[in-house]
C-alpha cells in the first residue's frame, strides 16, 4: 500500500506492506536478517560473485520502495496523482523473476520448432560439487560439455544431423542446496545435409552417460592437472560407474510446453512464494 501524505510545500511518502510478514515474507527475510547474515557468512561466497550477490539482494530489499526511487503520474485534466515505486527487475526477486521469465518464454517459444521435444538431466557426482563453488566459472565448462556430450551422440546415433537445443545450468536443487547441474531441451530430430527432417525417437543414456562422463572428468582433469585428490576421485566415480548420472525420460509433444518448462529453470526466483508457508520473524518454513 502507497501513502502520500502532504507537509506543506513538500510530500512524504510512506510505503507500507499489507501486513509485516503479508504475501512478500521472502523480501521481509533479507530486511530482517540479511546485515546480520552478510557480517558473519560472506566467506561461504566465492569472492567473485560477493559484490554481485550483495549488489543483487540489495536491489531486491528496495523492489517498489518509494524511496528508492519512483515515477509520478499526474492527470491533466483532474490533477490527480499517481506514485508508482520502481521495480527492482533483477532474478532474484519473486515478483521480478517471474516477469523474466515469462517474458523469455513467450519470446523462445516464437524461435522453437513446433514438433517433439525430449528434456535432459545431467547430473555430477555430490563429491564434486565443491569444485564448482569454488570456481563458478567452471559452470558454464558443465554448460558446454552437456551440449557437446549430447551433440557427439546424436551424431553417433543419427548420422549427421542438426537439433535444436536450448539448455542451461541449474545450480540448486529443490531443497535449496548447491547441486549444479544442467536441463536441456532438444527437438525429437533433426535436418540432415538435404534440409529433410529426420526424426528419433529416443537418445541411448547409457551411451550419452557414459560420453558425459567422459568428457566433464577429461576436461576437469584438464583444468586442475595438479590436482591428485581430484584424479583419485575421478577414478573412483569410474569404478563405481555412479555420480554423473543421465535422466532422458520427460517428453513434450510441443515446442511451447519444453519452453514453458525450461524458462522455469532459466529464470525462476530460487523460491516461490507459495512454498514459503511461514515466517514469524526468526523462523523460516517451506516445502520442497
Amino acid at each position: 500500500m502507497l501513502a502520500i501524505v502532504p507537509f506543506g510545500a513538500t510530500v512524504a511518502l510512506l510505503f507500507q506492506t499489507p501486513t509485516k510478514y503479508g504475501s512478500d515474507r521472502f523480501r521481509q527475510i533479507f530486511i530482517d536478517h540479511w546485515e546480520k547474515w552478510w557480517d558473519y557468512r560472506r566467506e561461504e561466497i566465492p569472492a567473485d560473485q560477493r559484490a554481485y550477490v550483495q549488489k543483487m539482494v540489495e536491489k531486491m530489499m528496495g523492489c517498489r520502495n518509494p524511496q528508492c526511487g519512483y515515477a509520478r503520474y499526474v492527470c491533466p485534466e483532474c490533477h490527480e496523482e499517481r506514485i508508482v515505486p520502481f521495480s527492482c527487475k533483477t532474478r532474484f526477486c519473486p515478483s521480478c523473476g517471474k516477469v523474466r521469465t515469462d517474458e523469455w518464454v513467450n519470446r523462445i517459444s516464437k524461435e522453437l520448432l513446433d514438433v517433439p521435444h525430449l528434456h535432459l538431466t545431467l547430473t555430477i557426482a555430490k563429491e564434486m560439487r565443491r569444485y564448482f563453488d569454488r570456481d563458478r566459472s567452471l559452470l558454464k565448462l558443465l554448460l558446454t560439455t552437456a551440449a557437446d556430450a549430447v551433440s557427439q551422440v546424436i551424431a553417433l546415433t543419427y548420422g549427421d544431423i542438426r537439433v535444436g537445443l536450448v539448455y542451461t545450468c541449474h545450480t540448486f536443487g529443490r531443497d535449496l542446496v548447491f547441486k549444479p547441474h544442467v536441463h536441456l531441451i532438444m527437438t525429437k530430430g533433426g535436418l540432415n545435409s538435404e534440409e529433410d527432417w529426420v526424426a528419433n525417437d529416443t537418445i541411448p543414456g547409457g551411451r550419452l552417460a557414459a560420453t558425459w562422463r567422459y568428457l566433464l572428468c577429461h576436461r576437469l582433469r584438464q583444468r586442475y592437472p595438479r590436482d591428485g585428490r581430484l584424479r583419485s576421485l575421478i577414478n573412483q566415480l569410474y569404478q563405481k560407474r555412479r555420480g554423473l548420472q543421465v535422466y532422458t525420460d520427460s517428453f513434450y509433444p510441443k515446442g511451447v510446453a519444453a519452453a514453458s518448462y525450461i524458462g522455469r529453470y532459466m529464470g525462476h526466483p530460487p523460491l516461490a512464494m507459495s512454498h514459503l508457508t511461514l515466517y514469524n520473524g526468526q523462523q523460516v518454513c517451506f516445502w520442497f
